[in-house]
């Protein structure tokens, strides 16, 4: 308890550089809208609402606005037309049909657009199109504020839309594909932050990829269908993806009719997306001698032609010909690179213009995303190109025994200029991916508005329920998670914030304030009890749960080194050294800590040690029991 109390006080001095500016006239919402204009002070909402709707009301944004009501007590009646009630009324419907309740001057047609004005008894939501409803009525849900019994929401005019059009996660990673209830959560998830579109692409599940001409089960199909029908109810594209490629043969025409009987099977369970995933594959070895015969030698050159003309009969004789199906998606071979070559010249050259190519960046895990990049992309490709952005994936070994918690950062501001869309390859922690795909989100919403710092505090602050102290230790969290690996290197630092407070100690051993690496210690010990008490995302609790007790013992390593430094202070040096003992050995049982789950393709072969805040914290604690050490 005591210890909760420290926490408590020490709250402000500790985290000053992770908090947003206050500002009581502009609510944090996320994404942040495009254009947010506060009409007046905050207006209680009845206990009885009147939702009004028309017939080109979004069925799937009145069930949301029910909901949203109704959680907070709010008893909801729906009557047909625009007439307004008595105490509180919500218009919710087609911009079209609500212009006469609109300013004169509010205007949209951007497509997934919304207008939403609250005045003191009229709330109007209007969509350009159904997403957009529903998307109005997700921010109308955030601005909603429970204040002493009441419920209260901000008089205000918001006029937005999304810069990219195509704003999503494809499941793409090698290691445990999620689980059924992962991915229905995720769903929703998508929904809350207006994210458009998820591809079911697990490199381990055999139907996917290694066995991909054999049917799904029926109790697989079965999942599929219920993943499709809670996609849309959020407004989420279903994309089918199937990666055939390792086994293929390109000119044949049984593959080829196999392919098309997986695709009708996901088209007759109400999937409109679909996805062709040719990644990881090699190009200079064909799988049959009709290739040979048709295409010539295996080679960088004749694998693009192959690619392609498979490409163009799936979009023709299958995507065309089936109603409501969207642009066929693609990840070719060559994926990481702006560079022309043989097979980029031979399957750009090659390729319907309406097939949609994904691009990861410069390399497979780049350390930033530039406007320049992307254009040079869309030249070589011949096309705006759909960036699959391989962060936070944990599947590769330099990111054994990590979660990557740090937020979405280093993508340049203006994408959507060589860009049709952005989506993320999470970890295999689908919960605990939620951090940085709320950036991911904000930003594709609005990639000239983004600030990373501000949607990384708004994301824990949504897993803590709201409450102060766990959302602290949250952030401690993710500093102590915050490195971000690639292949070869870094390219988001390790603790931060923990860095800088160590070097200020370091500095100046004898005489530092140690008051806010206190507070940071005490947070980390504090921290597990506190997620366990706030945090009701329950997989997220499980999937940080190792990270998290780990977090426990480091707190407590770092909080008894501080108490042998200011033994050392006061003249007791036997203390200070049976402290700086103590602090060893609790260090070597956080260093002990292991990732018991085998969810990642790194830890299927045995556990690997929990990685927290290695470098930083760590080398702190050893550099300053050696000073002690020496007296």
């Amino acid at each position: 308890m005591a210890a909760l109390i420290v926490v408590g006080a020490l709250v402000l001095v500790l985290l000053q550089p992770w908090r947003t500016a206050p500002n009581a006239s502009r609510p944090l919402l996320v994404p942040n809208p495009k254009a947010m204009d506060i009409a007046g002070p905050p207006v209680v909402l009845d206990t009885g609402v009147t939702i009004g709707v028309t017939s080109q009301t979004d069925p799937a944004a009145l069930r949301l606005l029910r909901s949203a009501l109704r959680s907070h007590s709010i008893s909801v009646t729906e009557q047909r037309g625009r007439a307004r009630a008595s105490g509180t009324t919500i218009l919710l419907g087609p911009i079209s049909s609500l212009r006469h309740e609109l300013p004169a001057d509010a205007d949209l047609s951007r497509s997934e657009g919304y207008l939403l004005s609250i005045a003191e008894d009229l709330i109007v939501i209007g969509g350009v199109d159904g997403a957009g409803q529903f998307y109005g009525v997700r921010t109308l849900s955030q601005l909603l504020t429970p204040d002493n019994g009441r419920l209260t929401v901000p008089q205000l005019m918001i006029t937005d839309y999304p810069d990219l059009p195509v704003r999503g996660v494809v499941e793409g990673f090698y290691g445990s594909p999620w689980s059924q209830a992962e991915r229905l959560d995720q769903l929703d998830y998508y929904g809350s932050v207006k994210l458009n579109t998820y591809i079911y692409a697990p490199k381990d599940d055999p139907y996917h990829r290694s066995r991909w001409r054999e049917p799904y089960p029926h109790a697989r199909l079965a999942e599929l269908r219920q993943l499709v029908q809670r996609a849309a109810d959020n407004h989420v594209h279903f994309t089918f993806a199937l990666s055939p490629g390792l086994s293929m043969c390109f000119s044949s025409g049984t593959d080829r009719s196999t392919l098309f009987a997986k695709l009708q099977t996901m088209y007759d369970l109400g999937v409109r997306s679909f996805a062709i995933a040719l990644d990881d594959i090699d190009y200079t070895r064909w799988h049959c001698d009709a290739d040979a015969s048709r295409y010539g030698t295996p080679g960088s050159g004749s694998g693009g032609r192959a690619q392609a003309e498979l490409l163009n009969v799936i979009q023709r004789r299958f995507i065309d010909t089936h109603p409501g199906s969207r642009p066929l998606l693609t990840v070719p071979t060559e994926y990481g690179s702006v560079s022309s070559s043989a097979y980029k010249r031979s399957l750009s050259s090659r390729l319907d213009p309406r097939i949609v190519i994904m691009w990861t960046g410069v390399g497979v895990i780049p350390k930033s995303i530039t406007r320049a990049a992307a254009e040079q992309a869309s030249v070589v490709w011949g096309r705006k190109v759909l960036l699959w952005d391989n962060y936070p994936v944990n599947d590769f070994p330099n990111s054994a025994g990590r979660l990557l918690l740090a937020p979405y950062a280093r993508r340049q501001a203006g994408l959507s200029a060589s860009l049709v869309g952005i989506v993320a390859n999470p970890m295999n922690q689908a919960a605990a991916s939620k951090v940085a795909l709320a950036g991911v989100a904000d930003y594709a919403w609005t990639d000239t508005g983004y600030h990373p710092q501000r949607t990384w505090r708004w994301a824990f602050q949504q897993l803590a329920g709201g409450d102060r102290d766990t959302t602290e230790a949250l952030l401690v969290l993710g500093d102590l998670c915050h490195l971000a690996p690639t292949s070869g290197g870094t390219w988001q630092p390790q603790a931060p914030r923990l860095k800088a407070l160590t070097a200020r100690v370091s500095a100046d051993l004898d005489h530092a304030d140690l008051s806010a690496l206190r507070g940071y210690a005490r947070l980390m010990e504090a921290g597990p009890a506190l997620m366990e008490a706030h945090v009701s995302d329950q997989q997220f609790l499980s999937d940080t749960s190792d990270w998290r007790k780990a977090m426990g013992t480091w707190g407590r390593a770092l909080d008894t080194v501080l108490d042998a430094v200011e033994a050392r202070r006061s003249g007791q040096r036997e203390r200070a050294q049976h402290l700086a003992d103590q602090a060893g050995r609790l260090m070597s049982e956080a260093r002990a800590a292991k990732v018991t789950t085998s969810k990642n393709a790194w830890s299927q072969h045995g556990p690997v040690p929990v990685k927290l805040g290695d470098g930083v914290l760590d080398t702190f604690i050893s550099t300053t029991r050696a000073t002690l050490a020496r007296g």
